[in-house]
């Protein structure tokens, strides 16, 4: 598929106003925007059960620290949306599938999709079609060291990985970004 995007910024007051409700909730900010993801995926599909594919760090192995490298894996995190529950109970099993998942973090995807034998299709992926990839970033300890300067730099002219991916990025001075990246030929920024 061809790669198309739609960003736009969340306001730091309304940034605060979701993480108040996340802590309020005993959930990260994380949670609570891939609950608001998996809800309109639910309605706008047509369905109650939401696989959402997250990469996670995989980085909490003793000696993988001080190591540069990329260790991403991809967790399938799968939700049951009932229409009828409310926000606090969606934000729960969320919640919940997240922790559960971490906690299986060092299984890798591949091997998962070895044992779970989904039905296989070319060119789709054979658990999910959406990703949510949240980030905090904080650049302010890098642009202090001596004799180094960052530039972000975009990537142009790729193809879309997944039908959908939404990424989401925490900033150090409140805001939140907010990138959606789809299927040109399935989705328009509408």
């Amino acid at each position: 598929y061809r790669l198309e995007n739609h960003g736009l910024e969340l306001e730091p007051a309304l940034a605060q106003r979701l993480k108040t409700v996340a802590h309020q909730r005993g959930a990260t900010l994380f949670m609570l925007l891939l609950a608001g993801l998996q809800v309109q995926l639910s309605r706008y599909g047509g369905q109650s059960d939401i696989r959402v594919g997250v990469p996670i760090a995989n980085r909490h192995r003793r000696g993988t620290g001080s190591t540069v490298g990329m260790f991403v894996n991809t967790q399938v995190l799968r939700s049951h949306i009932d229409g009828h529950a409310s926000l606090e109970q969606i934000i729960a099993q969320v919640r919940q599938a997240v922790l559960e998942a971490q906690s299986h973090q060092d299984l890798p995807f591949d091997q998962l999709v070895e044992a779970l034998q989904p039905e296989r299709n070319m060119g789709i992926n054979p658990l999910f079609q959406v990703m949510h990839n949240h980030q905090r970033v904080d650049t302010r300890p890098l642009e202090q060291l001596p004799g180094l300067s960052l530039q972000e730099m975009r990537i142009g002219g790729r193809t879309a990985q997944l039908e959908l991916t939404l990424n989401t990025t925490e900033c150090a001075d409140g805001r939140i970004l907010v990138n959606w990246a789809y299927a040109g030929e399935l989705f328009d920024a509408q």
